[in-house]
């Protein structure tokens, strides 16, 4: 309800016509809205009359008041609150939008709902509202992450070439080799060492990042014979000096006894 009634003049001009102070006629007109936002959405209270509303109130001449400032008037099967949104203003919208909403809501029939809803009983597509499209492209994400942000897709099986040419591939491209090179070097160390120890190797790479995965990896798995020293062949010298010896043994300790 207004809070501004005690100056209005038409609130003065009221109490002059029925002798009654503001608090009497203010307390009269908070009971008329009150009821009228309670019982209806348009002012128009069915079943009430100007002498009803004089007896409810307590005000003999009321009604009649209201009417000559065009604030009620008396037609066929009740009375009119007439302007009742200036006086109802806010509450009364709220309950033409709630009515409005259930009414709508009514009027969906069981063919209309029908035709809003897939054979799978799921909400239609062009329903879905855009949350819903993110929160279904997150769950993409997650199911297709990479290791340790290699560009490539993950490949979904437990065939150790595949692992280590989908995985290994991609990440020595990222890092500067050829994909032709990748392969090639990728299947050195799978001929030398296994697939199990390439794997092994692949994921402690990504894990600790080197700069230069290549000579990381060509570290961690060097050639089978890296290392090894080839046998030398003895110069002439060196076999004289054998034979030598032989001859000092043999004159110290006496020819070897054949077995």
């Amino acid at each position: 309800m207004r809070g501004n009634l005690w100056d209005d003049p038409r609130v003065s001009s009221i109490c002059d016509a029925t002798s009654q102070p503001e608090a009497m006629v203010i307390g009269a007109l908070y009971w008329l809205w009150a009821t009228a936002d309670q019982h209806t959405e348009n002012g128009f209270l069915p079943g009430y009359s100007s002498s009803s509303i004089d007896r409810k109130t307590g005000v003999p001449g009321f009604s009649a008041a209201l009417a000559a400032i065009d604030w009620l008037e008396e037609i066929p099967g009740g009375v009119e609150i007439s302007r009742f949104e200036e006086h109802n203003g806010a509450s009364a919208k709220r309950r033409v939008v709630e009515a409005q909403r259930k009414a709508n809501g009514r009027r969906l029939s069981a063919s209309d709902a029908d035709t809003l809803r897939t054979s799978g009983g799921q909400a239609a597509d062009k329903n879905r509202t855009p949350c819903g499209a993110r929160e279904e492209k997150r769950r993409e994400e997650r199911n297709t992450t990479t290791p340790n942000g290699v560009g490539a897709v993950a490949p979904k099986t437990t065939d150790p070439e595949v692992i280590i040419f989908g995985y290994g591939v991609p990440y020595l491209v990222e890092h500067g080799s050829t994909d032709k090179a990748a392969r090639s070097f990728l299947g050195g160390l799978r001929k030398g060492h296994g697939d199990a120890a390439v794997i092994d190797s692949l994921r402690r790479a990504m894990k600790e990042r080197p700069l230069e995965p290549v000579s990381w990896l060509s570290a961690a798995l060097p050639p089978p014979n890296h290392g090894a020293r080839k046998p030398q062949a003895l110069s002439d010298a060196g076999q004289q000096t054998m034979v030598n010896a032989a001859a000092a043994k043999e004159r110290l300790f006496g020819p070897k006894e054949p077995p």
